[in-house]
C-alpha cells in the first residue's frame, strides 16, 4: 500500500499505469493496482488498474 497526498499520488498513479490519467482523487479514495513483476522491476506503465 502506498499512501500519499495530491498532486503526487495522482502523478504516481498516472506514471505507473497506462490508464486514462486522473486529475484528482477524493479524500481516502483507493486506487488498487496489480503488478506482475517484483517490486525492483516496476517501471512506467507496469501496473494494471483494478476495475471495481
Amino acid at each position: 500500500m502506498i499512501v500519499g497526498h495530491l498532486p503526487t499520488i495522482v502523478d504516481l498513479y498516472s506514471y505507473l499505469t497506462n490508464a486514462e490519467p486522473i486529475v484528482s482523487m477524493a479524500t481516502a479514495e483507493l486506487r488498487p493496482l496489480v503488478f506482475e513483476m517484483p517490486w525492483a522491476e516496476i517501471t512506467e506503465n507496469s501496473a494494471t488498474p483494478v476495475v471495481w
